[in-house]
């Protein structure tokens, strides 16, 4: 808009911090997790995984990063929950780390 009232190209700087309120964010979360182990100790039961990432309030985002734990471990005993939490923020997106960037053309 502004360069289009000015008719001259505009250059728009932000700071770090500032990247996390106007634009799409890596979503936080929180996850608790209680493993239990046989003698021979192998993995024997994931008790709960338990992991809680923020969301906009107006826009479910959801990361379901306690997933990734069915294809990580083998183990028997399992139980996965996911569980969101809104808070006043931007709404996350999906952000590909460096690893899962690279492998892609």
């Amino acid at each position: 808009m502004a360069a289009k009232k000015l008719n001259c190209p505009i250059k728009l700087t932000l700071y770090q911090q500032q990247m996390f309120t106007g634009v799409g964010h890596r979503v936080a979360t929180l996850q608790d997790i209680n493993l239990g182990a046989r003698k021979d100790r192998t993995l024997d039961a994931i008790e709960q995984h338990v992991a809680y990432n923020n969301t906009a309030v107006g826009k479910e985002y959801s990361e379901r990063s306690a997933v990734s734990t069915r294809m990580l471990y083998h183990c028997e005993n399992l139980t996965i929950e996911n569980r969101l939490v809104n808070l006043n923020y931007q709404t996350p997106t999906f952000m590909r780390t460096y690893p899962q960037r690279k492998n892609r053309t």
